[in-house]
């Protein structure tokens, strides 16, 4: 294997490796992204409910009068 072969072979390894470093990064951030998405949507679903239980609750009792 030539000079310029050994040196091109090496500069893929590098570049190969930061492709799979700059995946991994990319990964982490789409698994914090969705665990907040997620949080997001639990809390806003609660918060939904919570709403529609406190105005069942006040036309039931202005109902009553």
């Amino acid at each position: 294997m030539s000079v310029s072969k050994a040196a091109e072979y090496g500069a893929n390894e590098v570049g190969l490796n930061e492709v799979v470093r700059e995946l991994k990064k990319v990964k982490r951030q789409n698994l914090i992204t969705h665990c907040l998405l997620s949080v997001m949507i639990v809390v806003t679903a609660v918060w939904q409910f919570s709403e529609a239980s406190l105005l069942i609750r006040l036309s039931k009792s202005l109902a009553i009068r």
